[in-house]
């Protein structure tokens, strides 16, 4: 793919084997359905799905399951330039399911992580809007990897978005907190479940979480609260929505649909840096968020992480329903 970049989503991806029966535990789930996965891959593919020219950084092994990720990764027309093949690690596989509404995952990965053999010079020109995610922040990837490209967001004056979305790693947040909040404390927007804040901060209520949150000087906070919507922070300004309703299948990849959403709704009201963001009124505000809420919905809408997200007319048509 050539030309201009919008969008670079830097994670893990692996691929999902889905239930075919969500709503069962997945120890008891029999028959599951391949799809690429990972939170990195999800957000790349709904953003491309949207009209954002995107693009993946990250690793993947020199194997069948890497061949399968980069081939649709292409089809989807994410730029795939920026992904490491690795001989001799394999490409993580993940079980999942979506009992009572969660996602719960079953993930596999050999000891040695193709993730951790990403260095400075992977890193490509950076472009509006760079989107961290998930494990590759917090312990897949070097120190020394993260650093980096934190240090390039502020020298490119990229606008930096990050989800934690440790809830669904089967990841000891106290192992990884220190890292978790050096991204946060470096982000411009932090989008985050509640599940995520409530691992983050395990002696703390909701309020006290979001405060201690506060203190950290995050520009735009938006808090996920699955079937009750949304919390939204940014600088003084503050509001909730309430969640989209659609017939929901699946929930896995919520969260990364949102983000695609978000990314996309913020470039097309040019708001490319923070500056623009904290200047602007609640009412665009809540339009952006509710956007973002709209792809998040779709996505629910069909077993796997993007496919109930079809297209940019898809969510439109979908907005005006619930108008």
């Amino acid at each position: 793919m050539s030309g201009k970049r919008e969008l670079l989503c830097v994670g893990d991806g692996l691929v999902d084997f889905l239930s075919c029966t969500p709503k069962k535990q997945l120890q008891t789930s029999e028959l599951f359905r391949r799809c690429p996965g990972g939170s990195a891959v999800n957000t790349a593919i709904v953003a491309s799905r949207l009209g954002l020219a995107t693009t993946l950084l990250s690793a993947f092994g020199a194997d069948l399951f890497g061949d399968i990720l980069s081939s649709v990764l292409q089809e989807e027309q994410v730029d795939t330039s920026s992904i490491l093949r690795v001989k001799g690690m394999g490409t993580a596989l993940a079980f999942a399911s979506s009992p009572r509404g969660k996602p719960e995952f079953c993930c596999l990965r050999s000891s040695q992580k193709p993730e951790s053999k990403l260095t400075k010079e992977h890193i490509p020109k950076l472009p509006h809007f760079v989107h961290l995610c998930s494990l590759l922040s917090c312990m897949l990837a070097s120190t020394e990897f993260i650093d980096e490209l934190l240090q390039r967001v502020t020298i490119e004056q990229s606008l930096l978005t990050y989800d934690p979305n440790i809830a669904n790693a089967n990841v000891e947040a106290s192992l990884v907190r220190s890292r978790i909040m050096k991204c946060i404390n470096r982000a411009h927007i932090v989008k985050m479940s509640a599940d995520d804040l409530a691992l983050l901060f395990p002696s703390k209520t909701f309020d006290e979480a979001l405060a201690e949150l506060s203190q950290m000087n995050v520009p735009m906070l938006i808090i996920t609260l699955g079937k009750e919507g949304l919390f939204v922070r940014v600088g003084d300004i503050h509001f909730s929505l309430g969640a989209i309703s659609v017939p929901v299948k699946d929930t896995v990849g919520a969260g990364d649909a949102f983000t695609a959403g978000l990314v996309y709704a913020l470039s097309q009201a040019k708001l490319l840096k923070i500056e623009d963001i904290l200047q602007a009124k609640e009412k665009e505000l809540r339009r952006i968020c509710l956007f973002a809420a709209a792809v998040g919905a779709a996505a629910c809408t069909t077993v796997g992480a993007f496919g109930g997200v079809q297209n940019l007319a898809q969510i439109k048509e979908l907005l005006k329903e619930c108008r």
